[in-house]
């Protein structure tokens, strides 16, 4: 069969899946603009909104959380020679705060007592305990979103079943692949050839997510490993495929990648929104439009309203990846910087 042939179905794929992953965004998500808005959502924190943003939580989450601890009077931060430090405020009455906040600030800050906390790149062993309390704060957000009416079903519930219907129907497409590369070059290494697949659409899928993210060190990583994924291919197909040039051009290869990497990226997008979910979603949207286009005026007006505004939106500034900018308002506009931060 003619290679090139492959991207029909592979196409036809994409369109099938992301049908699929878009299913509990319809029509709620469905030819609607994004209103700017100038405060967080009402009546929810910031781990509960960013979740109802992009159903993740991940480490990059949790410097903004803390900073909404300590902006709320849990704990003070302060400046220290290797970063930051966090030192829990006693006496604080926590029943107000909704579990995934109790869970940051007792079961990761300071469990069993402990009165400070620190964040040390260097430590591995913080890192891989922080890696796994981070998979229990989302199961929490999941449980928390599905039953406060924000999604219509767990998410894990629904991302398992679109992972059930995708692998099925990308089996026959993978059959016509190999089909292929066997009728092109004859014996193959069916191992290599589907190890290294993978590791060509996770180098790809990184590198669209560091772009998204402005990421430069994550993008570097990112190339190493579409590197690798070149490297791993070539070494079991370089002979068959004659060099380089070849390897590249091979049909065979991008449309296996572009398949693995269309099922990892509509999975993520995978989310039974329900019209309450969805709102939320929209409205830290149009936050993160404000953000991004800081408008000092509108900014020094609302300061004179409520003297605390800055303070409380840097956690969504730095959620949103502009807590630098934001920072730089406490100077500009002749504002003091927050009672919790200590140099």
């Amino acid at each position: 069969m003619e290679a090139y042939l492959l991207f029909i179905p592979v196409l036809l794929y994409i369109l099938w899946i992301r049908h699929m992953s878009q299913n509990g965004k319809i029509p709620w998500f469905k030819d609607r603009s994004v209103a700017v808005r100038y405060n967080p959502p009402k009546g929810l924190g910031l781990l509960q909104s960013a979740f109802l943003l992009d159903t993740a939580v991940d480490k990059f989450d949790i410097l903004p959380a803390i900073i909404e601890l300590a902006q709320q009077g849990y704990l003070e931060v302060k400046r220290t020679f290797g970063g930051l430090e966090f030192r829990r405020i006693r006496g604080t009455d926590t029943s107000r705060l909704s579990e995934d906040q109790r869970y940051l600030l007792h079961g990761i800050l300071f469990p069993y007592e402990v009165q400070t906390f620190s964040m040390d790149r260097n430590d591995s062993s913080q890192r891989e305990e922080l890696r796994e309390k981070l998979d229990i704060l989302k199961i929490k957000l999941d449980r928390w979103a599905a039953e406060a009416g924000y999604f219509s079903r767990r998410l894990s519930e629904s991302r398992e079943d679109f992972l059930k219907k995708a692998s099925l129907g990308a089996l026959p497409i993978l059959g016509l692949i190999l089909y292929s590369l066997i009728q092109n070059y004859g014996e193959i290494n069916l191992i290599g050839f589907l190890m290294a697949g993978p590791v060509f659409a996770l180098g790809l899928f990184m590198l669209v997510t560091s772009v998204k993210k402005r990421n430069l060190p994550y993008g570097i990583i990112s190339l190493m490993v579409l590197g690798f994924g070149l490297f791993f291919f070539s070494h079991f197909f370089a002979g068959a495929l004659h060099g380089y040039g070849a390897l590249l051009s091979s049909p065979q290869l991008w449309a296996y990648t572009l398949l693995l990497y269309a099922a990892a990226h509509s999975y993520l997008q995978v989310a039974p929104y329900t019209p309450k979910g969805a709102e939320i979603h929209y409205h830290m949207l149009g936050l993160r439009t404000f953000i991004a286009h800081v408008e000092k005026d509108r900014i020094d007006r609302f300061l004179r309203e409520d003297p605390h505004y800055l303070d409380r939106l840097l956690p969504y500034a730095m959620f949103f990846g502009y807590g630098d900018s934001w920072g730089e308002l406490y100077n500009e506009l002749k504002f003091e910087l927050p009672l919790w931060f200590r140099e």
